[in-house]
């Protein structure tokens, strides 16, 4: 519904035969354009990202989110939004990569939403 404010929480998993550690790693997450995104650190409720989080960037659509799995084999990022806009909208795939290598890659499907 219109004015909705919705916890999009995304978990990225090592996959469970990778030895070593995943460093660098990036997450494009990407929202629907009748969404906002809630950015807490630019309202003055936090100054800082995450913990498990090494830098966030946040844009008008999209949050960028770096991170690296070592001891840990997951992290869940998770973003506030408010689903502002009445309409259709398609909710893009979200890609985590590793910045310098193209073996180190995943994406989940993209889907479409609504707000009424």
């Amino acid at each position: 519904s219109q004015g909705t404010t919705i916890r999009v929480r995304t978990t990225i998993t090592k996959p469970t035969d990778a030895l070593g550690n995943f460093d660098e790693l990036a997450l494009r997450q990407v929202l629907p354009s009748g969404w906002e995104i809630i950015n807490n650190r630019a309202l003055g409720f936090s100054n800082q990202w995450p913990s498990d989080i090494e830098y966030q960037d946040f844009r008008d659509n999209q949050v960028n989110s770096f991170f690296s799995l070592q001891n840990q084999s997951e992290i869940t990022v998770e973003l506030m939004v408010k689903a502002t806009y009445l309409g259709s909208y398609y909710f893009p795939k979200m890609i985590c990569e590793h910045m310098y290598s193209n073996n180190i890659y995943a994406e989940s499907k993209g889907f479409k939403t609504a707000v009424k």
